[in-house]
């Protein structure tokens, strides 16, 4: 969807513009939201994988789709620079059910 207004014809440098002023509001508030979950990953009963590990994947995949746009980075980002030739994982149609554990998990 985003594609169609990146490449209009009439319309794309404003709708880049746009979207640019956009980023640079929400994307550091996104990272900063991210980085306060960080605790989640290191409780001790659980062992998923790194913080870093997943936030670097996910910051690597935001970047592909702005590059596939046209859209530059905005600043504090921290987006990495990533391969657009690999394949790009689909989210999945329906969210999943997390999983308790701990204490009282069945």
């Amino acid at each position: 969807m985003f594609e169609l207004l990146t490449n209009d014809r009439e319309f794309a440098d404003h709708n880049k513009a746009l979207m640019d002023e956009w980023l640079a509001t929400w994307v550091p508030r996104a990272i900063s939201a991210a980085r306060t979950l960080q605790p989640l990953w290191s409780q001790p009963d659980f062992k998923p994988p790194r913080f870093e590990d997943g936030l670097d994947r996910a910051k690597c995949r935001f970047s592909g789709i702005l590059t596939q746009l046209g859209l530059g980075e905005p600043e504090g980002a921290d987006t990495v620079t990533i391969d657009l030739k690999a394949p790009v994982r689909r989210a999945r149609s329906s969210p999943t059910t997390p999983r308790l554990t701990g204490a009282g998990s069945p």
